[in-house]
């Protein structure tokens, strides 16, 4: 479901950090990022994943004139295997097609990019990341 809680918040951002090792983020952070997130010209959108109440998936949206951009799903471990980033996908489908822009782009990794491609989503092209390791 799209996140709309401070609660579901703090749950799809600890998901992602733990999906993609990122450090722990404070309370008093989080609460500034919800804000941020919450505010009126954000054109990005949050879902999460939940089971037995618990996140358990999050990934990101952001709309734009003629398509929805996906990216920044993360499931963790425990919860993997299950269809739980296939739900992340059709609740982020069901967005778009609200919102008048039944056209979806991703940006995917070698944990999703199969996923996706059994969803019926094509490579169009390949973009290689670079990472400064003394930074």
């Amino acid at each position: 479901r799209l996140v709309e809680t401070f609660e579901d918040f703090a749950g799809a951002g600890s998901v992602i950090g733990q999906a993609f090792g990122l450090p722990a983020v404070t309370e008093a952070e989080n609460r500034r990022l919800f804000a941020d997130y919450s505010s009126a010209g954000n054109t990005g959108r949050e879902y999460v994943a939940l089971d037995d109440g618990g996140a358990v998936g999050a990934a990101f949206a952001v709309a734009g004139d003629g398509a929805v951009n996906l990216f920044g799903g993360g499931v963790l471990p425990e919860a993997r295997g299950r269809g739980v980033y296939r739900a992340l996908v059709w609740a982020r489908w069901e967005d778009a097609v609200e919102l008048g822009t039944p056209v979806l782009t991703v940006q995917a990794g070698r944990q999703s990019g199969p996923i996706l491609e059994r969803l019926g989503f094509r490579p169009l092209s390949r973009t290689r990341v670079f990472v400064d390791a003394l930074g």
